[in-house]
């Protein structure tokens, strides 16, 4: 028997999260509430999921839900009253993912009364809905006053085209700020010549700094990764020596084996040991 989160679960349904909250709390679809307070989190078991699905087509059943969701978040955001409501409810709407809400997303962009906060964060949730083809809302964005924007803009032209001005303006802007949000695309584009200052990171005594570093190799791969998780599996820093395990996991490096069972084997906290081992398994299960 499988248990999931929330968060699994929509994943595994190819649902919004939010749209799967609803139909679990209406009982639309078998779930389990642990605790009865309005934040207890929901479970689900696989096997239900999958006998509720040969009898139910999931997608045409979540579409209502999902419109209504849509309404209630566009709600939100004219009813807001602060800024920081104002992003909430445009994140959500991204994440949403539906193609309905760009009309509304693109009255934001074209409102000459728009913050630079709301284009912003108007512009992610854009690009979280379309994907590439969002390119032809924000061409207008490349040249914007706002710093902020133009990189968010720059970012989107060099991940999705590999788009030379676009990673010419990020390097300029790196050599200025030195930004870490920079960095990390970067890295994605021009990986070998952007490297030495990931490693500078990995090597710093700062532990957020070496967090941030290994958050980072999430998005890219290189052959001296090995010896810096075999490093940082055993930091001293809780979080630092997680984020690493959470890597060796999903990278099955067998390199990682002797650290491992050190791991294992040594004073380390229960949930740490578990972590070790399922990396453990993941590597000698490679072939």
């Amino acid at each position: 028997m499988k248990i999931m989160t929330l968060k699994g679960a929509a994943a595994y349904l190819n649902m919004n999260a939010e749209v799967l909250r609803r139909q679990a709390q209406k009982g639309d679809i078998p779930a389990r509430k642990l605790g009865t307070g309005s934040r207890s989190p929901w479970r689900f078991i696989q096997e239900e999921l999958d006998e509720y699905m040969k009898g139910n087509d999931v997608q045409a059943l979540a579409e209502p839900e999902a419109h209504s969701v849509l309404e209630k978040l566009i709600r939100e955001y004219k009813t807001a009253g602060s800024e920081d409501k104002e992003v909430m409810a445009l994140n959500r709407i991204g994440r949403l993912q539906k193609s309905e809400a760009v009309p509304f997303l693109c009255e934001i962009l074209l409102n000459n009364e728009s913050s630079i906060n709301q284009i912003f964060w108007s512009i992610r949730a854009i690009v979280e809905i379309l994907g590439k083809e969002a390119s032809r809302y924000l061409q207008i964005f490349r040249d914007h006053a706002d710093d902020w924007i133009r990189m968010e803009v720059a970012i989107f032209y060099a991940l999705e085209f590999g788009d030379k001005p676009a990673i010419a303006a990020l390097e300029e802007q790196f050599e200025k700020t030195g930004s870490f949000l920079v960095l990390q695309v970067l890295l994605q584009v021009k990986t070998q010549k952007y490297l030495p200052h990931l490693q500078q990171m990995f090597s710093s005594e700062v532990p957020h700094n070496r967090l941030l570093a290994l958050r980072s190799l999430k998005d890219i791969s290189y052959p001296e990764e090995e010896q810096e998780l075999a490093r940082l599996v055993l930091d001293n820093d809780l979080q630092v020596q997680t984020e690493a395990l959470k890597l060796a996991v999903k990278r099955k490096h067998r390199s990682l084996i002797p650290q491992l069972q050190l791991i294992i084997a040594g004073n380390y906290p229960e949930s740490v040991k578990r972590m070790a081992a399922g990396a453990l398994a993941e590597s000698f299960g490679e072939e």
